[in-house]
């Protein structure tokens, strides 16, 4: 079940953008994407070279056989290294680029020049494209973009269950009350060391550990505080059955389309025969705490009902999410911030969705 809605304002940082002031694009490529930003004296500068390298966006070796297009400059083949190297007079700025070739899906993104060698990864062609989608880029609104962390998450475990008076039909309530059971020192610490296993895991390597790791008691009958910023907060409940299973509501800003938060709800649970283990239901909560949504046309930790654990698919959905910029869309389109030189944008507000069971 989803739901969403609008939780207020959030203070907008301004940050000089890289290079001269543009004027308006010269060239706009396909879906509204700004093209060519030209600086006002808008005069060509002494000759200089746009150096870079093309990856494969799983892997990480070098891209053959790939061509990089820059709007309103040229073209420029990359070598069997995946290194490429265009000479121009081009003046200083932002400019949209077209990197394509036999065997990947074409990514359209931004470069910064002059700047630092961008790197532009690639997806293979023969990539499951349908459940990436699924996964990476249908949760949330709007729909079709990727939302995610930019930096590592903190982590904060609650040790005070939810009182039973705030689970309703097995779905805990928000904001959940606290009860005087406490959890054990043994059943946090296994909460946190599956959680930064599967961390790695569900981004590609990105984030290898939490930013930090905390704990908060709520005393009996107050309010347990699960929105704070930067953190995914936590918190165990006893359902109507012994099966592991969770509920995760993630918060996001609706203009940069970047993680601000994460509420976990966890039930306690025992290990049943034929039941998802949870280590499983941890990564696939995990999952949805960093903006991934279910899947069903690959197999995957993220499926509606969880029967596998995290599968190379989703190794690499995390891979490929955590080299783009949040906003990333089909079939590999980022938005206007520069792979070589990225830029912070206006903030808008805090959108949730969730629960997601």
């Amino acid at each position: 079940m989803n739901s969403r809605f609008a939780l207020g304002a959030l203070t907008a940082l301004i940050a000089a953008a890289c290079g001269q002031a543009p004027t308006a694009p010269s060239v706009s490529p396909s879906g509204g994407m700004p093209g060519l930003l030209r600086s006002d004296a808008d005069v060509s500068s002494p000759l200089r070279a746009l150096a870079g390298r093309f990856t494969n966006a799983l892997t990480g070796a070098a891209a053959a056989g790939i061509t990089l297009t820059v709007d309103g400059i040229g073209a420029v083949a990359g070598d069997a290294a995946g290194q490429f190297n265009l000479e121009t007079e081009a003046p200083d700025g932002r400019y949209r680029v077209t990197a394509a070739g036999a065997g990947v899906v074409s990514r359209q993104t931004t470069v910064t020049f002059p700047g630092t060698a961008p790197v532009i990864s690639l997806i293979p062609s023969t990539f499951n494209m349908t459940a990436f989608d699924q996964m990476a880029r249908q949760f949330g609104e709007p729909l079709g973009v990727t939302k995610r962390w930019t930096q590592a998450p903190a982590l904060v475990i609650e040790t005070s269950l939810v009182d039973p008076q705030s689970v309703v039909g097995g779905i805990p309530q928000y904001p959940p009350v606290a009860s005087e059971q406490q959890l054990s020192d043994a059943a946090v610490n296994e909460v946190v060391a599956l959680l930064s296993r599967a961390l790695p895991l569900m981004t590609g390597g990105t984030f290898t550990g939490f930013a930090s790791i905390g704990r908060a008691t709520t005393p009996a009958g107050g309010s347990i505080e699960m929105d704070r910023p930067g953190t995914i907060t936590v918190v165990r409940y006893n359902g109507l059955d012994q099966l592991c299973k969770g509920f995760t509501y993630f918060l996001y800003d609706t203009l940069t389309l970047e993680a601000l938060g994460s509420r976990l709800f966890l039930q306690n649970c025992s290990q049943l025969a034929g039941a998802a283990p949870l280590s499983a239901v941890v990564a696939h909560e995990l999952g949805h705490a960093l903006g991934f949504a279910h899947v069903s046309a690959a197999p995957s930790v993220m499926a509606a009902t969880v029967f596998s654990d995290v599968t190379d698919f989703d190794r690499q959905v995390g891979a490929i999410v955590f080299q783009r910029a949040a906003g990333n869309q089909a079939p590999d389109v980022d938005p206007d911030v520069a792979v070589n030189q990225p830029a912070r944008r206006f903030g808008g507000q805090t959108r949730i969705v969730g629960p997601i069971p």
